[in-house]
């Protein structure tokens, strides 16, 4: 009997465990097929993996699609959402149309040179480029010419095929100046890749050659950047004071330098020298409120050829954006102010830098209450004069201060005439700007200066 009763029950677990496995749900699995279209490429993902075409996945899972143009084309439109949830045998496509694309035509003379830039890459003469492309134009006169006019503004969207041509002024080569402020970026192991000093200071040198500066503010050198323009621009003076003792880089100048260049076949040195933005300018100090020591460094420069004599300043105001900022800075405008205006009566005047402020913070105000800011002088193209691309600062470099915008300036006196401003944002083939700020500068004349004896 209990021989019995165990096979009676063996036979009742095996016929349980036959009815349970009959019941497990059965995996389902769909495959997902990508069509790649012409003009780009889709890519299909299950989290972090990649989705091969033919895989079958199981159903219910969540897939997530992307649809990337090539060059010259745009995303129409994918037959799928994403994410999706994968319910079914499903063929991912996508659709992409090229691009509507317009010729760019250069008519280059010997009178001057016209750039055109697409975000600061080069275009050259018969280029195709894509409709709605914003498109800047520099265009900038030989030794013995300057900007006259232009058949385009200086910077204009792309609705059509464009012939682009410029016309030059002819001018007396002993005349013309070129001027400008160039904010370098100080040297940092903090910038990396394309944004690294070493991997970005040959193409700083090659637009100051390019544009052929006959004498420039710069700012934010360090000694190690210092030793590069003695080495890279052998036929510039440079003159540079440390802001951390006061001193000249080439008499033991510690610290982030306020900086100029000028050619040294062109001009004699007069003089040169130093003053803080302090309540005590003479001596190594700074205000309360400052950041930093800020200073402004200048120099008086006599022509070889025509005996014009002018001053030329460089500075670097301080930075926060803070209220405290900005009351800075108006403090250094009028101590700025005041001390180039006892040295420099009668004289034509070029003050130069990296300000930071807006045109609508009142260290500007004071400024441009005293001289004229070179972007405002200039004349408009109807005037037969050229302004370029406004902002000067191009927040690249920055993790917080990410805004374009203008904060460097030329500020003149009367005895200089403008014919062109160009803030040049040319990156020269690289990955990004030479520096977080633009390289600015203006075509002008100078006038003789007044006898005040």
């Amino acid at each position: 009997m209990k021989t019995w009763n165990y096979l009676l029950l063996t036979a009742v677990l095996l016929l349980t465990a036959c009815s349970a496995k009959e019941k497990e749900p059965e995996i389902i699995k769909y495959t997902v097929t990508i069509e790649q279209p012409e003009g780009g490429t889709i890519t299909v993902k299950q989290g972090n993996t990649v989705i091969e075409n033919g895989t079958e996945i199981i159903k219910g899972t969540s897939l997530t699609v992307t649809a990337t143009p090539d060059e010259f084309y745009t995303l129409e439109s994918v037959n799928v959402s994403s994410p999706f949830e994968l319910t079914q045998d499903t063929t991912i496509t996508a659709v992409f149309e090229p691009m509507v694309m317009y010729t760019v035509t250069i008519e280059q003379n010997e009178q001057g040179t016209i750039t055109v830039l697409n975000k600061g890459n080069v275009v050259n003469s018969g280029d195709q480029v894509p409709e709605n492309t914003e498109l800047s134009v520099i265009a900038f006169g030989n030794n013995s010419h300057v900007f006259s006019n232009i058949n385009t503004t200086p910077y204009f969207v792309l609705t059509q095929d464009t012939t682009i041509t410029a016309s030059f002024e002819a001018i007396d080569e002993q005349e013309k100046y070129i001027i400008g402020s160039y904010n370098i970026r100080y040297y940092t192991t903090g910038d990396t890749g394309g944004k690294f000093w070493n991997n970005r200071k040959q193409l700083v040198f090659n637009l100051i050659n390019k544009y052929n500066y006959d004498v420039c503010g710069i700012q934010e050198t360090t000694n190690t950047q210092a030793v590069d323009f003695l080495s890279q621009l052998p036929e510039y003076t440079y003159i540079g004071y440390g802001r951390d003792n006061g001193k000249e880089y080439t008499d033991g100048g510690v610290g982030e330098q306020t900086a100029l260049i000028y050619k040294t076949s062109r001009f004699n040195e007069l003089e040169k020298g130093r003053f803080f933005l302090s309540n005590t300018p003479d001596s190594l100090s700074k205000l309360s409120s400052s950041t930093f020591n800020r200073m402004v460094v200048w120099v008086k420069l006599e022509d070889k050829q025509t005996q014009k004599v002018f001053f030329l300043f460089s500075t670097h105001f301080d930075h926060p954006t803070t209220q405290t900022g900005i009351n800075t800075r108006e403090q250094q405008a009028t101590i700025a102010k005041e001390q180039i205006l006892a040295l420099t009566e009668g004289y034509p005047v070029i003050f130069t830098g990296d300000f930071n402020c807006e045109p609508t913070e009142p260290a500007y105000t004071i400024l441009s209450g005293e001289w004229h800011d070179a972007y405002e002088t200039a004349p408009t193209l109807r005037q037969g004069g050229y302004v370029n691309r406004e902002h000067t600062y191009t927040g690249l470099y920055s993790s917080s201060d990410k805004s374009s915008k203008r904060i460097d300036y030329i500020f003149i006196n009367d005895k200089v005439h403008v014919n062109s401003y160009v803030a040049a944002d040319e990156k020269l083939g690289h990955s990004t700007y030479p520096s977080d700020h633009l390289p600015i500068l203006i075509e002008c004349s100078i006038q003789d200066a007044v006898d005040t004896e």
